[in-house]
């Protein structure tokens, strides 16, 4: 779910700056209130911070510990041991 959260944050900010920088023509009353640099760097920020949920929360292991082997039951990892 935070995977999806961080990919929409991405998407958000990617589309803000295409408005921002290349359809400036285009009246759009929440970005219109803003100065440029600031819509910018907002979308930057969303960018940034939807990168850091797509990339480092998304791809948690469950076992990072590299010295404990997996304890199956009926194919199903129920715990962790050490070697």
């Amino acid at each position: 779910m935070k995977k999806l959260v961080g990919f929409v944050l991405v998407l958000i900010g990617i589309v803000i700056i295409v408005v921002n920088k290349f359809l400036q023509n285009i009246d759009i009353p929440f970005i219109s209130g803003f100065d440029s640099k600031t819509v910018l760097s907002v979308s930057i920020v969303l960018i940034a911070v939807g990168a850091l949920l797509f990339l480092k929360i998304g791809s948690k292991k469950e076992n990072p510990d590299g010295d404990e082997v997996p304890i199956y039951k009926n194919k199903k990892i129920v715990g962790y041991r050490r070697k």
